[in-house]
């Protein structure tokens, strides 16, 4: 065998127990230097921040500043503008909600905080009060009044007192302005609602709205607009101030132009409300579905 061949190998036990010693050596010497190196370089570093001159000439006032001014880091607090936490407030206060099925109960116990006019109460009773107030609205988007789930049975005192009153004129029928009288009180009563608070109150309980428009078969994210929609609805009534006339071809009066006679019946219902009544519904309408699109 060669020298190449015999430096290729590995060392023999005999030889690594002769070298062991050395080994050992080698090792604390390095360790120690490395040791007395790391202390004089951290000497060396305490020395030069001792004696590091100023960069510039310091008065007697901002050296006693600097002395009196607190050394240790402080914590960065983030100022939340006043709306931001009105907001966050608002949301974590604000009662975690139910299920629908559980929902009755809920709507009857935190009523009194959702700043609705008294006569609200009565709305709050009985049963599947979300479902009704869900089917009442889809009612109405599609021009249509359920009588029977109307808001108005639960408050009878807002009900029309009087019966449909027709005036006869040269031998034709006219919308008698009586009848205009007959809603007054439920117009008060709307007016009474503020349409902001109305509109927090629709996005507070949204998920149970539309959870209960999803049984209805329909889709239920749909169902804020579906409300839009009834609304819209409402502010597209004409307004006409002039006598309206009518026709009686059964039991019940009708419109004698057919354009008015067309509207659907929620449309057809604030004419028979009289201008003044329908002016204001309809700026009340407008304002809640204002509001309903600035809230969130």
């Amino acid at each position: 065998m060669d020298q190449t061949d015999q430096d290729r190998l590995p060392p023999s036990p005999k030889q690594s127990n002769q070298w062991f010693p050395l080994f050992i050596v080698l090792t604390l010497a390095i360790l120690f230097s490395a040791g007395a190196y790391y202390i004089y370089q951290q000497r060396l570093s305490d020395i030069a921040k001792i004696v590091q001159p100023l960069s510039e000439p310091t008065s007697p006032n901002s050296l006693a500043s600097e002395l009196q001014a607190p050394t240790e880091k402080l914590d960065v607090i983030t100022v939340i503008p006043q709306q931001q936490q009105n907001i966050e407030q608002n949301i974590e206060q604000s009662p975690p909600l139910p299920t629908l099925a559980d929902s009755d109960d809920y709507l009857r116990e935190h009523w009194p905080e959702w700043a609705l006019p008294d006569k609200t109460k009565a709305w709050f009773q009985g049963e599947f009060i979300v479902q009704r107030a869900v089917s009442f609205i889809d009612g109405l988007a599609n021009g249509a009044i359920l009588s029977k789930l109307s808001p108005l049975n639960k408050s009878p005192l807002l009900r029309p007192k009087t019966k449909f009153q027709a005036t006869s004129r040269n031998g034709d029928l006219w919308l008698d302005q009586t009848n205009f009288s007959r809603y007054k009180l439920f117009t008060e009563f709307l007016l009474t609602i503020e349409p902001e608070a109305l509109a927090r109150l629709f996005h507070q309980l949204r998920p149970l709205l539309e959870s209960a428009y999803g049984q209805l078969g329909k889709p239920a994210d749909q169902f804020g607009n579906q409300l839009l929609k009834g609304l819209d609805l409402l502010l597209e009534t004409p307004h006409i101030d002039a006598p309206i006339r009518l026709k009686r071809e059964s039991v019940y009066y009708q419109f004698a132009d057919p354009a008015l006679e067309a509207l659907t019946d929620t449309q057809k219902l604030l004419l028979r409300m009289g201008p003044d009544n329908r002016k204001l519904i309809k700026q009340w309408g407008k304002s809640f579905k204002d509001a309903l699109l600035e809230t969130h």
